[in-house]
């Protein structure tokens, strides 16, 4: 693996404390998708990467990209590089809330119309890699669970 610049389509690799590896699929400038999918050994075949279950898509910081590695290049489908819907909330006024559609049209929503929605912010690589971790062994992540919608 040698580190290149991020594009549309790259398939990541992404080495976890533990040993194993899981994936992920950009795509967008910093929208990367993970897949329900961890290896004991790298995973060469890209094909069979990007065909198993989505876990979760999150806007990722492109400093991770300097610490996983890219083994390929998949295009995605149109349906594919839609913008995942995400919300913003107003921490000092819990019911002032945002939703950007899958468009990127923005609109004022009310904190229940953002549950199950996730919060329009940048994860770093250890928040990341410890959501894949979490959410495959069947727990909830630390971190998504603080992003996760305030009820007034």
């Amino acid at each position: 693996m040698t580190r290149k610049n991020i594009k549309l389509g790259s398939v990541l690799q992404i080495p976890l404390k533990d040993g194993t590896f899981a994936y992920g699929w950009a795509r967008n400038y910093l929208d990367v998708f993970y897949f329900k999918l961890i290896s004991e050994k790298p995973i060469q075949d890209i094909e069979f990467i990007v065909g198993s279950d989505i876990l979760f898509s999150v806007p990722t910081s492109k400093s991770v990209f300097k610490e996983w590695g890219i083994i390929g290049q998949v295009t995605l489908s149109d349906d594919l590089n839609k913008l995942i819907p995400t919300f913003r909330q107003d921490m000092a006024h819990l019911e002032r809330c945002s939703i950007c559609d899958e468009e990127g049209n923005t609109y004022d929503a009310s904190p229940e119309e953002c549950i199950g929605l996730e919060r329009s912010s940048v994860w770093k690589a250890g928040h990341v890699e410890e959501r894949i971790v979490e959410e495959m062994a069947g727990r909830k992540s630390k971190f998504y669970e603080r992003r996760k919608v305030q009820l007034p």
